[in-house]
């Protein structure tokens, strides 16, 4: 294995561990939200920065939160943790979620959209993103008014903050989401997909084309993302050249059965798919300098740790919903 990338590896596994202790009776994903956002640190973060970045969260926000008590509060102690000022790294995180939360309905995609503006964007730029995102998923729900859900927000907001018009992103948007469907089953997925390829430079053709030639390249090596973390192809189309793609693929598989070894990062924790994608944001970290000038390293791992955040919620929105059916068969 890389030693860059082994030593990635070794830093999240020790933020993992970290980030369990600090919430314990948060799962494993939340956890690894957490660490991924830290990814491409040489060493781990200290566990009372993580004590003091919890305190923080708490004492800022009510029992009833989605900023801090919700599924993705860990995505915000990760944003906090990575600022020399934790305290006001907060108050603007807070302050864009109070904004976005007086256009859309509360959920745990608003606070991932929050600490999305807040890594991309100024702090004199927050209110036009947060109307830009708006506009953006207008746009997008007049297009595809059945598969554009709130879980869509967090990649409106990555839209919003990439130097294109709302128009003009959209409608890029929707001619890779064309160019994509025959080559993919899910649409909603698909949707996610072309989301992501919207926000970086190059043609509509170019984009689609590599991205089904890196989906083709993943599926050869045994190695596919699926569901909501299909999005990750297109970050790894957008960094490396088709000759690329099967030595990185070699890569993240080496790294993900590392990984693996790891209790709570087992295939009962958190599974293959889930671990697939950390392995992919592992890799992608130590090819950095290929980014380009128009997404930065950190916008690439506010991406992928989105892509497990909404996980995470799903999964959350899933077992509340049986809990709450169970209940209601057995009353």
């Amino acid at each position: 294995m890389n030693e860059k990338v082994r030593n990635n590896c070794d830093v999240f596994i020790e933020n993992f561990k970290t980030a369990k202790k600090t919430y314990k009776l948060d799962g494993s994903l939340a956890a690894c939200a957490s660490a991924l956002s830290l990814i491409g640190s040489p060493d781990p973060v200290e566990a009372d920065r993580f004590s003091e970045a919890k305190k923080i969260i708490n004492s800022n926000t009510h029992i009833f939160s989605t900023l801090g008590r919700g599924n993705a509060r860990q995505v915000v102690l990760s944003a906090l943790l990575k600022n020399e000022d934790p305290e006001n790294a907060f108050s603007e995180i807070k302050r864009i979620h109070k904004m976005l939360d007086d256009l859309f309905l509360n959920s745990d995609y608003l606070v991932m959209a929050a600490v999305g503006i807040f890594s991309y964007s100024d702090s004199k730029k927050y209110e036009g993103a947060v109307k830009r995102t708006r506009e953006v998923y207008k746009l997008i729900k007049k297009d595809h008014p059945f598969l554009t859900d709130s879980e869509d927000i967090p990649f409106c907001a990555s839209m919003a903050c990439c130097g294109k018009s709302p128009k003009e992103v959209t409608v890029h948007c929707e001619d890779i989401f064309r160019l994509l469907k025959p080559h993919y089953f899910s649409k909603n997925n698909i949707q996610s997909l072309a989301c992501i390829l919207s926000v970086f430079d190059g043609d509509a053709e170019s984009k689609a084309d590599r991205s089904v030639k890196v989906h083709k390249a993943l599926k050869e090596q045994g190695f596919k993302f699926e569901g909501m973390s299909l999005p990750a192809e297109g970050v790894l189309a957008y960094v490396f050249e088709e000759d690329e793609i099967v030595p990185v693929i070699c890569e993240m598989k080496e790294a993900e059965k590392y990984l693996g070894a790891v209790r709570g990062l087992g295939n009962l924790a958190i599974g293959k798919k889930m671990r697939r994608v950390i392995a992919a944001a592992i890799v992608l970290e130590t090819y950095s300098k290929k980014f380009g000038k128009n997404i930065s390293d950190a916008a690439v791992r506010s991406i992928i740790s989105t892509i497990i955040a909404q996980e995470m919620a799903m999964i959350a929105c899933a077992t509340s919903t049986a809990a709450a059916s169970a209940a209601a068969a057995s009353s």
